[in-house]
């Protein structure tokens, strides 16, 4: 092959890739509804950090939307403590950070990060071995405990890690194990599974959330 087909080869190669690309962000468009679906998991930074302690669990969770995940509700010395779980995004490629919000009698006191639930425990599998929490007895109180003693996060821990966290991502962009035009013959089916999930997930979630 002499220098000019090189060169043209090249060329061609070059011109594929562009034009896969410019499909790709054409083929885009609106968001659909399962791209809505999974956007509306997660809330911004700024949004999440408008909430203040003393807000009431109505207002803030009417506030965070389809981001907030029941942990519990529970009553403790007179007081009943209900936590909350709530999803931060980092960067474009889903990547998210989440904080809990903890309120009594029904306003926020804390916002805390994440703490340790419960024991874990080493258990066989597949020649080899992998860690579950250990069973616990609905009436052990002790990672309940746990959380509502937990120290508080300030605003100021959580813009320093998400910005870590979005400065981490930004480094391995395009490091993932599938190169882009495989992933670009690949997507559309991706997509449709997505199309059908996401509703069904969404469904079940309203449904069985504590």
């Amino acid at each position: 092959m002499n220098r000019d087909s090189v060169k043209y080869k090249n060329l061609f190669l070059g011109l594929g890739v562009i034009l896969i690309c410019s499909l790709s962000a054409c083929g885009r468009g609106a968001p659909s509804e399962a791209e809505k679906l999974r956007n509306n998991q997660f809330v911004f930074e700024d949004v999440f950090l408008s909430i203040t302690n003393g807000s009431s669990f109505a207002d803030v969770t009417r506030t965070l939307g389809s981001a907030v995940r029941h942990q519990f509700t529970v009553a403790e010395n007179g007081d009943t403590w209900t936590l909350i779980r709530c999803f931060l995004h980092t960067g474009e490629e889903e990547g998210y950070n989440f904080y809990q919000l903890l309120f009594r009698d029904g306003a926020l006191v804390r916002t805390i990060g994440y703490v340790k639930w419960g024991e874990m425990e080493e258990i066989p599998y597949e020649g080899t071995t992998r860690s579950r929490a250990k069973p616990w007895d609905i009436e052990d109180m002790t990672g309940v405990k746990r959380l509502i003693q937990a120290p508080a996060v300030t605003h100021e821990q959580i813009r320093a890690e998400l910005k870590d966290a979005r400065e981490t991502m930004e480094k391995y962009k395009g490091h993932g194990n599938i190169p882009a035009v495989v992933w670009y013959f690949f997507a559309p089916a991706f997509r449709a599974l997505a199309k059908k999930g996401y509703p069904v997930n969404e469904e079940l979630r309203q449904r069985f959330d504590g």
